[in-house]
């Protein structure tokens, strides 16, 4: 396994849309180019399912001219740049394999550009998925890769189906990833969001949002516990944060290898981090 030849897909789409003969074909052409191939990675989930999906988390748009993410994916050999990333990772962690998957991201997102940097990544336990933009770099690219690698070896190591997973395994997934971060990339390398917060406020929101929630199960109760919620009171990266502080004062404590850190029980990382159930 290893990084997929997107690029064949991507040159696809940019000559098939400049002949679609009006704006709504475009959807149907990344359909077919784009998402149509990543689908064979997936399985039992319906093409606009996935389609609405990757949409929703940083791919392009339908609409959106990709030929200069795409000239500058090939200058800088992006694909080759992360199978050796890749390599390095996966034999220190002796991770598991997985398809690596690079597409343009959505430039028009404030997000993607201007809080991540011009990148974006999703992990899974046997693929990963990478957005990058004209802002990435091969800096970026080791960035993001080792970030959403680890959530693959993390979620080997877990053994759980989405729906099994709490919600402290599910913030200590981000906690553990970024510390990775730290640990291969420096410290200029973690998330805008790792210093806006003091170790008081994460206290303080341990105790009023997370501590008597840290066993909810099922991934898609945990989003506005991991990216915040303006309707519920919880800041913006809060769980991200938490997550971080939770693993990097852990291992303060009983310093380790990144590849042991991913083996230790959830409920153990906790017990020895600065939040106590």
């Amino acid at each position: 396994m290893g990084t997929v030849a997107t690029d064949r897909w991507i040159k696809g789409f940019i000559e098939a849309s400049s002949k679609a003969s009006y704006r709504y074909n475009n959807w149907n052409v990344q359909m077919e180019t784009i998402i149509e191939p990543v689908s064979r990675h997936f399985y039992d989930l319906p093409l606009h399912s996935l389609h609405r999906s990757l949409l929703e988390q940083g791919m392009f748009s339908p609409d959106q001219d990709v030929k200069s993410i795409y000239m500058h994916m090939k200058k800088l050999k992006m694909w080759a740049y992360v199978q050796k990333v890749y390599l390095e990772l996966k034999q220190e962690w002796e991770g598991p394999d997985v398809k690596v998957i690079l597409l343009p991201g959505n430039e028009a997102n404030e997000v993607i550009m201007n809080d991540l940097g011009g990148k974006m990544g999703i992990g899974f336990q046997d693929k990963v998925i990478l957005f990058v933009t004209t802002k990435t770099n091969h800096f970026d690219l080791r960035t993001l890769l080792t970030h959403e690698y680890n959530h693959s070896c993390r979620l080997m190591h877990l053994s759980k189906r989405e729906p099994e997973l709490t919600l402290l395994d599910s913030l200590i997934i981000e906690g553990m990833a970024e510390y990775a971060v730290k640990v291969i990339c420096g410290e200029r390398a973690l998330g805008k969001w790792h210093n806006q917060f003091t170790k008081e406020k994460l206290q303080s929101l341990w105790d009023h949002f997370y501590k008597e929630r840290i066993r909810v199960k099922g991934k898609h109760y945990h989003r506005p516990f991991l990216f915040g919620s303006e309707s519920l009171g919880i800041p913006l990266w809060s769980g991200y944060a938490m997550g971080f502080e939770m693993v990097r004062s852990m291992m303060e404590q009983k310093p380790d290898s990144i590849q042991k850190l991913l083996s230790l029980d959830s409920e153990i990382i906790l017990k020895h981090s600065v939040f106590k159930d």
